[in-house]
């Protein structure tokens, strides 16, 4: 078959670029000129044999029948007027899960769990229709920019194993082939289920069960050998090691029956891992928060012994907020500092008045509550200001009536 950049298939579609190419057929990017937009072309080969071509459309319009969001939706299919069978399906943006795993290796559990329930809904949407894939492996599984999964290929495989030249026929991927196929036999929708396991096994650990190589060994182990445990290769839970195991049994009787069920089991893992990282996640805040209020004591306790003494807060509502904070009410700031400034220099003024009058004891009786005045005016300062700020208010303090004192005197004298 020989194709090129700018054929136009069916008088419609317009070929522009080669995307891949294998021993069954080519993917082109084209433009679909009725419609003005963009689309896949899977040219298929085989149309020479007897009866090929009304197989190869009958699959082909049973896959298209298939309408669910985790399958590639089939907008086409038909035969050039040289014989050409092509199928034309959505164009997607993305990179399918065979490059994702050879980027970025391995995948996060949660992650693998996420993909393989979207998986399995989109093969029980098309087990539903009684649409078998046959060829269920990583780079038939594609991940679109926008984070979800859609299988690729739906009806090619069983027309591709129909007109292959083999002799036993067995087309697909034999890393993913289940083993009633490697015996000559079709199988039901639980061979998906198989090679779906295959797939899952390799999410989390970057290799298929049994590895990928030369086809009569892999074959040999997909019939013969059990597969290695996950949980040997990285930590994965228990009941996803299990249902890998049962995704992979060698009879297909003790596999999960169906595709909803896989879905179940796969949401009953995510609902026990998320139980198990909140669980693991309280201890650690606790301890934390804990540790939080340890330093905050220890803190409060502890004065620095060297370095600038740290000034409190000068306004009174955040002294406030500390003491309560603290739980001592005893702690908290006086307000009223200036009342007894006041009152310091009331009592002066009236000592002075006493004196002058000649009355000897109530000036000396005036002096003592002046004085008593200003010892509850320091106290009270040295509780809302630093040291410093403390001394500057004290000395200030019975300025006014000093201040009135000398004016009195003056009068007097005049």
């Amino acid at each position: 078959m020989t194709l090129s950049a700018g054929r136009i298939l069916a008088e419609r579609y317009e070929l522009t670029r080669l995307v891949g190419s294998g021993g069954m057929g080519q993917v082109w990017s084209a433009h679909d000129l009725f419609i003005d937009r963009r689309v896949a072309v899977k040219i298929v080969l085989g149309q020479d044999r007897p009866g090929s071509v009304e197989m190869f459309l009958r699959e082909a319009r049973t896959a298209g029948a298939v309408v669910h969001p985790g399958v590639v939706t089939v907008h086409d299919v038909g035969q050039d007027v040289d014989g050409t069978l092509f199928l034309v399906m959505e164009h997607l943006h993305g990179r399918d899960l065979a490059a994702i795993l050879k980027i970025d290796g391995p995948c996060r559990v949660d992650q693998s769990l996420v993909w393989a329930a979207e998986i399995c809904d989109a093969l029980g949407a098309a087990h539903h229709a009684g649409l078998i894939h046959r060829d269920i492996k990583p780079a038939n599984l594609f991940r679109t920019n926008d984070g979800r999964i859609k299988i690729l290929d739906f009806g090619i495989a069983r027309y591709t194993e129909a007109v292959s030249a083999s002799a036993s026929r067995i087309i697909g991927t034999i890393a993913y082939m289940p083993p009633e196929r490697i015996n000559g036999r079709v199988g039901d929708h639980r061979a998906d289920l198989y090679s779906l396991g295959c797939v899952v096994y390799e999410l989390l650990t970057g290799e298929p069960p049994f590895g990928s190589g030369e086809f009569a060994p892999l074959a040999l182990a997909h019939l013969t050998r059990e597969p290695t445990p996950a949980s040997v290769h990285r930590h994965i839970p228990r009941e996803l090691d299990v249902l890998l195991l049962d995704l992979l049994a060698k009879d297909p009787d003790h596999r999960p029956p169906d595709a909803a069920t896989t879905r179940r089991r796969l949401a009953a893992v995510a609902v026990t891992i998320a139980a198990r990282h909140q669980a693991q996640a309280r201890p650690r805040v606790a301890n934390r928060v804990e540790q939080e209020n340890e330093n905050a004591e220890r803190a409060r306790h502890e004065r620095p012994t060297t370095g600038p003494a740290v000034a409190p807060p000068r306004r009174w509502e955040a002294v406030a907020a500390r003491a309560r904070a603290a739980g001592d009410a005893r702690k908290r700031p006086p307000t009223n500092w200036l009342f007894w400034a006041f009152l310091t220099n009331v009592f002066l003024i009236l000592a002075t008045l006493h004196g002058h009058a000649g009355n000897l004891v109530g000036a000396g009786f005036m002096l003592c509550l002046g004085f008593a005045a200003y010892w509850a005016t320091m106290s009270r300062v040295s509780r809302c200001f630093d040291e410093r700020r403390s001394r500057i208010v004290m000395l200030w303090c019975p300025a006014p009536a000093v201040v009135g004192s000398i004016a009195l005197a003056v009068i007097w004298s005049a």
